[in-house]
């Protein structure tokens, strides 16, 4: 085989490997933020409740509720929203909600501004927070809230841990720059 011949099959077998792993390749889509939101049981006890809904602020200001407001203020270009429920324990949810903004400063400042004062870090993103109920992260230009939703034993911060693991394990390196 010819040195081009190799380098041509050895450019095909990366791209079909990686294509393969659902990390890029030839003819690879670009993966979207939402695309990084385990689905269906892939997060075992958690379990995507419906879709991944994402949108401007204004239009998710009726779920994200009362703090609409305060998120405004920051700027956040665009939201995605998920709630998961434990699958043997009714009641059980985390929500995820995951804010882009313009730039890194834009998400340091919403980060710096939600972050609990006597919050203990957390090693993720670029910076990262347990709150009572949850965890904050800033990666990117990206902040994750993620938390326990209904009964106060509804979910405890160790558990957003767990499923922002799986969001860690899927988020390709560019997009946190580059949210779509």
């Amino acid at each position: 085989m010819t040195r081009r011949g190799f380098v041509v099959e050895l450019a095909c077998v990366a791209c079909a490997a990686l294509a393969g792993a659902g990390l890029g390749g030839c003819n690879a889509r670009h993966v979207s933020v939402a695309d990084t939101f385990p689905k269906s049981s892939y997060a075992t006890p958690w379990v995507l409740r419906g879709e991944v809904w994402s949108g401007s602020l204004d239009q998710a200001a009726d779920a994200v509720g009362e703090e609409a407001e305060r998120w405004a203020a920051f700027e956040p270009e665009r939201v995605w929203l998920a709630v998961y429920r434990h699958d043997t324990r009714a009641g059980h949810e985390l929500a995820v909600r995951v804010w882009a903004f313009a730039s890194r400063e834009h998400a340091r400042q919403a980060y710096e501004h939600f972050r609990p004062d006597d919050a203990d870090l957390l090693e993720a993103g670029d910076e990262a927070c347990w709150t009572a109920d949850g965890v904050l992260v800033r990666w990117g230009r990206l902040v994750f809230d993620i938390f326990g939703r209904g009964p106060s034993t509804s979910a405890s911060p160790e558990q957003a841990v767990y499923l922002l693991a799986f969001f860690e394990k899927r988020m390709p390196a560019e997009l946190p720059d580059d949210p779509r």
